[in-house]
């Protein structure tokens, strides 16, 4: 009897260890607050956290305010993107300094010697690791 309640007790302990270590959380600081330019270290991450999560975070912790639809960025701290044009706009444009998620041909912004490169996902598609650095900026746009 002693034998079965110690199995089952350490089935229960690695169920919820493994239910603990399956949360995705992430801890980011927001370094640079401009009209035209958030810049965002990723301090800690626990499993695969996409950008939205931080930025959720950071909305929460009453560090920003985001407004996101269709996993783009719409507006930061009640910055809009605006259409100026068919072929035209503003909007709110992600860099990375994950090399491996952007594109440099894309283009680059920089935060002191961090040079971020245009992410290749948006920010619901965009994978952030402990360590990264995020630009967000509100960039003109054309084709």
């Amino acid at each position: 009897m002693k034998r079965k309640m110690a199995v089952f007790l350490l089935a229960l302990l690695c169920l919820l260890l493994g239910v603990a270590c399956n949360q995705t959380t992430a801890k980011a600081t927001v370094l640079a607050t401009e009209e035209e330019r958030i810049v965002i270290s990723i301090d800690e991450t626990h499993g695969e956290v996409a950008l939205t999560q931080v930025l959720d975070a950071l909305q929460t912790d009453g560090k920003l305010t985001v407004t996101i639809s269709g996993g783009m960025i719409t507006s930061i701290n009640g910055k809009q993107n605006r259409t100026e044009s068919a072929n035209s706009g503003y909007s709110w444009m992600i860099y990375t300094s994950n090399t491996q998620l952007s594109y440099a041909e894309y283009g680059s912004k920089t935060y002191g010697d961090t040079v971020c490169y245009s992410a290749a996902f948006g920010a619901d598609g965009l994978k952030v690791a402990q360590g990264e650095t995020v630009i967000l900026s509100y960039d003109f746009w054309s084709f």
